[in-house]
């Protein structure tokens, strides 16, 4: 949640700094980003939240962050109650920079809106004992996915426009026509090469995401039209555009990750023993042999995975069963082979009785995941957009005294 919040206030910073414009909803998505924050540590620190994230149960630290929450929003909204009828602001026309701006900040509060309820209103309900209620991803992929592909198919469109600049519709279109022929043509190809089974939400996440793409370098290409070199032309471009540029690649390329990993893995849960083989998605598993081993605080089952790919690359994997000796905890450790277009996992279960004169077996998990390291690269590349974007020069403060 914050880090929608934030989203939204970058990109409503940027129209108040270049255009007086959305100052009192610039300081509102300031509040809420920070106030999201706190509402978050006390999600996770109070055990309030039964969860994975929730990591540490601690009511007393709950109440004081609670507390602490109260006292935040409750001052921020009371001063900016009092304060926002005399911040600044001017008029925007409709087809402009502005007008996209506002577009993103409005999705972006209501993707934000959906996700807090279904977070806060299932505890509100336990709270109030009006029953159980179970919020899982079908609730959030049927409303969070379609406001994100929206969010997407304007992205390349509101930084085509410039600012305070009332363009028509039809000089746009025809701007932005050879993106989307880009993105139409090569969101087949990115899914054979990947391997990827054709579908109609496969092809429609892909080229939401290489649309992005698309755009992002047509307009590069565009502010570079006039430059006497490419490369006196790329040295002219200020860093927030750098930034804005990575940005919008990095989410593209995270949107395209999800997408396909969430179409196109493939999971097997399988009875294996030594010397057996399975198949998954063309690559072939053959389980050599377990062994024993001895960690330096731990004793491991120790399983030998031959794994072929359907090119013929070939992978030794070595998953663990451990057992820790302090404690007696008992870890999986999986076996990862990571790639740029997919990763294979490997987890071992729990022992299985033999089968009569068969060798003593094990459940094994097999995954194949396509592009998972596509969304931690988009992650990166957002988050080195962000600190190029820092070092432009035009936020750097300094003192000049009077000669």
């Amino acid at each position: 949640m914050p880090w929608l919040a934030g989203t939204a206030l970058l990109h409503s910073l940027a129209a108040s700094d270049k255009r007086q414009l959305f100052s009192s909803w610039t300081l509102l998505l300031a509040i809420f980003a920070f106030s999201l924050s706190l509402l978050g540590t006390f999600l996770v620190r109070s055990g309030v939240l039964t969860s994975v994230h929730a990591f540490a149960s601690d009511p007393s630290r709950g109440y004081f962050i609670l507390a602490f929450l109260g006292v935040v929003v409750g001052s921020s909204l009371t001063l900016f109650a009092l304060r926002a009828p005399t911040t600044p602001s001017s008029g925007y026309r409709f087809l402009s920079r502005e007008m996209f701006i506002l577009l993103n900040s409005c999705l972006m509060a209501i993707i934000l809106a959906i996700v807090c309820l279904g977070t806060l209103y299932p505890l509100l309900a336990d709270a109030l004992e009006w029953g159980k209620i179970s919020v899982g991803p079908p609730y959030f992929n049927r409303f969070f996915l379609p406001l994100m592909g929206v969010v997407l198919l304007l992205l390349p469109a509101g930084i085509s426009l410039q600012w305070n600049d009332n363009h028509e519709a039809k000089p746009l279109l025809l701007w932005l026509r050879k993106p989307v022929a880009v993105a139409a043509i090569t969101s087949p190809l990115m899914l054979l090469a990947l391997s990827i089974p054709f579908s109609a939400l496969a092809l429609l996440g892909a080229w939401l995401g290489l649309w992005v793409i698309s755009g992002t370098l047509a307009d590069l290409v565009h502010k570079l039209r006039n430059a006497r070199s490419p490369w006196q032309g790329l040295r002219s471009l200020r860093a927030s555009y750098w930034g804005m540029c990575l940005a919008h690649v990095g989410l593209a390329m995270s949107a395209l990750g999800i997408v396909f990993t969430s179409l196109a893995s493939e999971q097997r849960d399988i009875r294996l023993a030594p010397d057996d083989m399975a198949e998954v998605a063309g690559y072939r598993f053959h389980f050599r042999e377990m062994q024993e081993r001895m960690g330096p605080n731990y004793s491991a089952r120790h399983a030998v995975f031959y794994v072929q790919a359907p090119d013929g690359a070939l992978r030794d994997m070595q998953p663990e069963k451990r057992r820790y000796m302090a404690s007696g905890q008992v870890m999986t450790e999986a076996a990862i082979w990571p790639g740029f277009s997919r990763d294979i996992y490997i987890s071992l279960g729990e022992p299985l009785e033999p089968e009569r004169g068969a060798q003593s077996a094990w459940s094994v998990r097999l995954h194949v995941k396509p592009a998972v390291r596509w969304i931690w690269l988009g992650s990166i590349l957002m988050a080195v957009g962000a600190v190029v974007s820092v070092c432009d020069r035009r936020y750097r403060h300094r003192n000049i005294q009077a000669a």
